[in-house]
């Protein structure tokens, strides 16, 4: 339990599935990062925090009467609906070691409310 501005949860992997993690992470990289919008900065090559703020300051600079809204949808990963998720991923990752990974990684996610179906639906 962590509480900074408010109290939350976190779960932490093990030293072996941050590894794992990471190599999954380091593979599917070349798969998706390709059909990302260019705004998106989170765990991205050549992107990060600092390069998020400065393309702000971009916006703010070119588009001095807009607004900027920050959002999280609350607890979205623990709505997604596995078995949706499971056939995306499997359309556009062809290795089957890495599905078979991936699968595993997704059912091991449980969840108050998501039993592996239903969820919010994600568009490919």
């Amino acid at each position: 339990m962590v509480t900074d501005r408010k109290r939350r949860h976190i779960q932490v992997a093990s030293m072996r599935d941050r590894v794992v993690h990471r190599l999954l992470y380091e593979y599917l990289v070349n798969i998706f990062d390709h059909t990302f919008f260019y705004d998106v900065w989170s765990c991205r090559k050549g992107k990060g925090l600092l390069g998020a703020i400065e393309r702000t300051q971009e916006f703010f600079r070119d588009h001095r009467d807009q607004y900027v809204w920050r959002a999280d949808i609350k607890k979205f990963f623990d709505h997604v609906d596995h078995v949706f998720l499971k056939r995306m991923l499997a359309r556009k990752v062809r290795d089957p070691i890495a599905i078979y990974v991936l699968h595993n990684i997704v059912d091991s996610y449980c969840a108050a409310g998501n039993r592996g179906g239903g969820g919010y639906p994600l568009e490919m």
